[in-house]
Formats: C-alpha cells, sequence, structure tokens
C-alpha cells in the first residue's frame, strides 16, 4: 500500500473520485427523473387556485422517494437507495484497481 501521502495514492483517489463523480451522475439522473416521469408530469399537470401547493407536495414526495434521508427503521425506498450507493462506491472503488476493508461482514 502506498504511502499515506504519497503522490499515487492521492491519485488513486482522485481516480476513484472522479467515477463516483460519474455514476452518482447517472444514479441521481435515473431515481430523479427518469424513473420518475409519471409523477412529474402529474405534478406539473395542475391548474388554478391551489396548484402551486399542490405541486410542490408532489415534488417533495419525488425527492423524498428519489433519495430518501435515512433516520430510525428504514423503509424499502431507503434501503434500497443505501444498497445502490453502497454498490456504486464498491464499484468505483474495485474498477480503480482498490479493494475496501470492512465492508462486509467477512473482513
Amino acid at each position: 500500500m502506498p504511502d499515506e501521502n504519497s503522490t499515487q495514492r492521492m491519485e488513486a483517489i482522485d481516480v476513484i473520485k472522479q467515477d463516483v463523480f460519474t455514476r452518482l451522475h447517472n444514479l441521481s439522473k435515473r431515481r430523479v427523473l427518469e424513473d420518475r416521469v409519471r409523477e412529474w408530469v402529474v405534478a406539473y399537470e395542475y391548474r388554478g387556485v391551489g396548484s402551486t401547493r399542490l405541486r410542490a407536495k408532489d415534488v417533495f414526495e419525488i425527492y423524498q422517494g428519489a433519495a430518501p434521508v435515512p433516520y430510525g427503521m428504514l423503509g424499502p425506498d431507503a434501503n434500497k437507495f443505501l444498497f445502490e450507493l453502497r454498490k456504486l462506491i464498491s464499484d468505483s472503488v474495485h474498477t480503480a484497481g482498490g479493494s475496501l476493508k470492512g465492508w462486509t461482514e467477512e473482513d
């Protein structure tokens, strides 16, 4: 393993960070937009008095479903989201030739 402050270590971390950024961008696009097109259409079809509140409520729910904030007992959406994030990070590290310690019960 390279020295903690070595150039090689910093370059390896930069490669992983770039890959995580790219994968996170794709995950966000899919979860917020592509997987919820129907909900976005419904949110923007409201018209007339009170439509702003209805739209705001729907948009809030879209984001809550796409990127739930984990707390307490996790629901299915939050669990799925956290597993996707974990896999995204793991895949980025492995793609860069790295490995993760303490990531599984076997480590």
